[in-house]
């Protein structure tokens, strides 16, 4: 028996029963009696839970007291049973004893007292309402020792002082003990016994009032009331414990706060925090009343609490959006009373209604386009004939014969059909449909391209990639840009938070696996850790996180950092000049006699005139993860503090003191990516400067495919290998490394060297050509998804840029809808999109079209318009298409000034208080408790609505377009062929983009000139950068672009 343990707390008669010979020495058993059989004999159970019947005829037997201790003297040979296990076989027990006594015939049962049960007749309770015992039962057995207590009573009022461990203390009979506590200690004011909102008042030697905080802690006795204001679990005595329990008081704690929570000391939410901390101290050392049972206190700590879980979240601009739980429900937005019931029945009716009129429009709009399109029918049928002018039946329309000019456009209309060839296998309009928006569903548009992490399929961390300090790779200009980046990169701290109040709530995106499980999140940061692409800081400036991608073989994934917020605190990158495209499409393959000089050149004589070109690619293996930023990685943070010891780091950099500083193995810290995060804005710019510098010394930047012509064939893999060789020293790892290709394949567009055209690839060709026919089958479409249609369509015809013009009810119809949700396509978007559909198969490149003999210039005043043409050569021609005039214009970003001076990030040791109420409140807002080791789930969505916090400026930077030679400018060279007068007045730039328009519709009707270079020279810059982009604002100069995308389309005239 151990020592201590009580009898049973059960009605029943328990007794000792002798029970000599026991094998183990306990001569005494212990039985509860359930019935009497006959005078000696009962019926009882064991201590091993056995019931059955046994005679104690001359048995000696000791009486027990209920919940009461075992007789002293007996201590050693009692078999007695475990109290908790007995209890929990009671009801069995008891069962069992009630079914034998009735087979029996006995109903004798001397245990139970008549009336109640014992447990609910009164109990004897601690009646000292100064007691922190106070309500405590004393059990029966505990009473019967007359050394320790003394039994008083007087009339009907019996009360005892009774011995409670070292204190005496007076007990009294209860048996309400509700009605009996409220009036011994009620919850508000009076009653006979005093207040819980009270405590002692404590004073110095000096008589000055003063209470610490761990003796207001032992003082206060934390009551639970029915009728609280507040919901969600009580936090006072928590948030106080945890302050306590972290060595400090309530000035110092605020102190800290500050320092840690990156929380500026002049914003309003610090004022607000200082006062409400003032207020709390005074509650407990001056006026010391019980905080931890005043509703107002309580509403005080928990404005304390949700200040630290906003600033946890953004200290740049807390939010308190969903805090309003305390009035939710009692009170409406602008303060007004609420009946909660009937708002509910009149939002369920509105609600009704509006799904009504939703529906009754659906079937309008629908009706309106079936009368739309049954019109458009009936007149493409009357128009497929022409009435008879005698009035009599009516004739079909004579077809005009083609000339020369017609049947050249007809015969390569009809090549570039050829070319597309035949569907590939296994297309289909809606599998297009949805591989073009990276998403199975058109509304939420969720990305099918976002991969589930799986660390099998992540190179980064299995390559032998090692990343080098990107300083060291780039150019003196822009490894200035990361040793400075507070002058050339960050945005001064005004733009940074008027980003931050529109974006309050700003979460980066997770994996959702490594969102939710911890410890696949520190297996993944030690992996990082051993590729040098992950370190460590106290204090962060911006939150990213970590998600993957599919590459496009789908046997792999790629991690891209969710940079969102340093991207907004950042300044825009310089502009990235890539051999994409509209590059590729610029290449000049054209050659003639004089130009065989730079290939005979060191030849030996005379050589064959190239048919093919040749090109030689390489890859820079994992780009972005070969270079190191880490003077700015403190923009790159992860929000998962973890400890210092969990990564064996005993120094970190700290970016304030510009050197390392020693950390204690238990200190907090932020994990922060150091390799060039793919999803910086910066990151393509630098990556792509990086490896242009270490082609340029062996490549001069004038013999890039953006900048210039392609070199001639014998110098080509001399270049090639002199770049490797220099990319390689540079410690570059390179792969894919393919010499002498004939067909050469950059994201998606195809140079055919043989044929020396660029096109797109047939499965890109075919598949925004399937897509739109599915597009075109809806009747209704979001917004969002004919954006990302109409961004491929964008990229498709930017090697051919007058296919543009076709687009303009499609942009109007993007920014009238932003609401998310489908609506019904108007004819014009149609319209505009089947033209698009039809122009996807003439879509190439001539690298070898030759140049026009002539070229064309173009004048027009208020009154009429001149246009002049002169002979010219290759040559003189080719270093004017070298340049177009929309390169002169750079944008740059307004409001640049100087970078942001004190930048308040996240500093590791600053976490949301572990308290039950942090955790209701969490619950609430939807965010994960701070002991789960989950991470806040952030959003995908891009936030396009709060883009508009940047400003660019078009600057005319001029002499960046030379200026036209002096002998293109002769008079005597030009000959006029058109001169007359305006018949119509409009716009002077309406009037230019007419006469250069002239200049392409008179070289269109010579079959000779189609396939060749045209130069038209037009004075008017507007004009003249609508026909280079192929597009225009202005919906009557838009005419013009189409006019010319027309003819330039059909005849292939460049």
């Amino acid at each position: 028996m151990a020592g201590g343990q009580r009898t049973l707390d059960i009605p029943e008669m328990q007794m000792l029963v002798e029970f000599p010979g026991d094998a183990q020495g306990l001569d005494y058993h212990h039985r509860i009696l359930w019935f009497r059989v006959d005078r000696s004999v009962w019926i009882i159970s064991s201590p091993d839970g056995d019931v059955y019947e046994e005679d104690y005829n001359g048995v000696t037997v000791l009486p027990l007291p209920r919940n009461g201790p075992y007789p002293a003297g007996y201590a050693g040979q009692m078999y007695v049973p475990n109290n908790a296990n007995l209890m929990a076989e009671y009801p069995d027990l008891r069962q069992q004893a009630e079914t034998l006594a009735t087979v029996r015939g006995c109903l004798d049962r001397p245990g139970v007292a008549a009336g109640p049960p014992a447990a609910q007749s009164g109990a004897w309770r601690v009646a000292d309402v100064d007691s922190k015992r106070f309500g405590e039962i004393v059990p029966p057995g505990d009473l019967t020792d007359p050394t320790g207590n003394v039994h008083l009573i007087v009339g009907d009022q019996q009360k005892r002082l009774h011995l409670l461990g070292d204190a005496l203390v007076s007990l009294e009979l209860v048996n309400d003990f509700d009605a009996w506590k409220e009036r011994k200690r009620p919850g508000l004011p009076g009653g006979d016994a005093g207040d819980l909102r009270l405590m002692a008042c404590e004073k110095l030697a000096s008589g000055k009032r003063q209470l610490t905080l761990t003796r207001a802690l032992e003082k206060m006795s934390d009551s639970k009331f029915d009728d609280s204001p507040h919901r969600g679990p009580k936090a006072v005595r928590e948030f106080l414990e945890s302050v306590a329990e972290n060595g400090g008081d309530l000035t110092t704690y605020h102190a800290s706060f500050l320092r840690k929570s990156g929380l500026s000391d002049n914003s309003a939410a610090a004022h607000e925090y200082k006062n409400l901390i003032s207020i709390l101290k005074l509650a407990v050392s001056y006026d010391q009343v019980d905080c931890s049972n005043l509703a107002c206190i309580e509403q005080v700590v928990r404005r304390l609490l949700e200040i630290q879980v906003a600033v946890r979240r953004n200290p740049k601009h807390p939010t308190f959006d969903a805090f309003d739980y305390n009035t939710r429900g009692t009170v409406d937005e602008v303060g007004g009373a609420r009946a909660g019931g009937y708002a509910e029945w009149i939002a369920e009716q509105q609600k009704i209604e509006a799904k009504t009129l939703k529906s009754t429009r659906e079937w309008r709009e629908e009706q309106a386009s079936e009368r739309r399109r049954a019109g458009r029918f009936n007149q493409d049928k009357d128009d497929d004939e022409e009435a008879d002018p005698s009035g009599g039946k009516k004739s079909k329309k004579k077809k005009k014969k083609g000339g020369p000019s017609e049947a050249s456009a007809l015969k390569r209309l009809a090549s570039g059909v050829r070319n597309m060839g035949g569907c590939p296998v296994g297309m289909n309009p809606k599998d297009c449909f949805q591989d073009i928006l990276k998403s199975k569903d058109l509304y939420s548009l969720s990305s099918t391209t976002v991969a589930p992490y799986n660390p099998d399929l992540l190179k980064v961390t299995k390559s032998e990639t090692v990343p080098k300090e990107a300083t060291s790779l780039l150019p003196p200009t822009e490894a200035e840009y990361l040793l400075d980046p507070l002058s050339h990169i960050v945005r001064n701290q005004s733009e940074i938070d008027a980003w931050t109040r529109q974006n309050s709530s700003f979460q980066p995106y997770w994996d959702e696996s490594l969102r939710r499980d911890r410890s696949l999140r520190m297996d993944l940061y030690r992996q990082l850790h051993r590729k040098s692409l992950l370190s460590f800081r106290k204090v962060i400036s911006a939150k990213v996180g970590l998600f993957f991608v599919w590459k496009a073989s789908r046997k792999g994934i790629r991690m891209i950092v969710d940079a969102r917020m340093t991207n907004a605190c950042h300044r825009s990158p310089p502009r990235t000049r890539l051999g994409g495209a509209t590059a590729l499409s610029e290449v000049d393959a054209f050659m003639e006699g004089p130009d065989l000089a730079c290939p005979l050149h060191n030849c030996g004589g005379l050589v064959e005139l190239p048919t093919a070109l040749f090109g030689d690619t390489a890859d820079v293996s994992d780009a972005f993860y070969q270079f190191s930023v880490w003077p700015l990685a403190e923009w790159f943070g992860l929000d998962d503090p973890v400890t210092a010891s969990e990564f064996n780091v005993s120094q970190v950099w700290c970016a304030a003191s510009q050197c390392y500083v020693n950390v204690e193995p238990n200190e907090k810290l932020f994990p922060v990516f150091t390799g060039m995060p793919q999803g910086w804005a910066w990151a393509l710019h630098l990556c792509n400067t990086a490896v242009e510098y270490g082609m340029s010394k062996s490549i001069p930047p004038a013999r890039f495919v953006k900048e210039g012509l392609p070199a001639p064939d014998p110098m080509v893999h001399h270049s090639f290998d002199e770049a490797v060789e220099h990319l390689e020293r540079a410690g570059f790892v390179l792969h894919e490394l393919e010499r002498g290709l004939h067909e050469i394949s950059n994201v998606g567009i195809v140079l055919h060297t043989r044929e020396m055209k660029i096109r797109h690839s047939k499965k890109r060709t075919w598949r925004l050509y399937l897509a739109l026919k599915h597009l075109l089958r809806l009747k209704k479409v979001t917004s969002e998804a004919l954006r990302m249609i109409a961004g491929h369509i964008v990229h498709f015809f930017s090697i051919c840029r007058p296919g543009l013009s076709c687009l303009h009810h499609v942009y109007k119809f993007i920014y009238r809808w932003l609401d998310g949700k489908a609506h019904i396509l108007p004819g014009p978007v149609k319209r505009e999109l089947r033209i698009i559909v039809g122009l996807i198969p003439q879509v190439e490149v001539d690298m070898a079209a030759p140049y026009n003999d002539v070229i064309y210039c173009g004048d027009s005043s208020s009154y009429g318009y001149c246009v002049q043409v002169s002979p010219s050569t290759a040559a003189e021609q080719r270093e004017l298409f070298r340049f177009h005039e929309r390169w002169r214009f750079v944008q740059v970003e307004e409001g640049i000034g100087v970078g942001l001076g004190s930048h308040h990030g996240w500093s590791a040791d600053f976490e949301m208080p572990d308290l039950a109420y942090v955790h209701w409140l969490c619950d609430r807002i939807g965010i994960p408790h701070p002991s789960t080791g989950q991470l806040e789930a952030g959003t995908a969505e891009d936030g396009r609505a709060n883009k508009h916090s940047r400003r660019f400026q078009s600057i005319d930077l001029v002499g960046l377009v030379p200026k036209l030679p002096d002998t293109l400018l002769a008079p005597s060279r030009w000959q006029t062929v058109i001169k007359r007068l305006w018949k119509h007045s409009e716009a002077i730039h309406m009037k230019e983009g007419r006469v250069a328009l002239m200049g392409l519709r008179r070289a269109a009707k010579d079959h000779r000139t189609h396939g060749k270079r045209l130069l038209c020279l037009c004075d008017n810059l507007a004009a003249v950068c609508a026909f280079d982009k192929g597009r225009a604002k202005d919906f009557s100069l838009l005419a013009l672009c189409r006019r010319a995308s027309a003819l330039q389309i059909c005849t292939r005239i460049r």
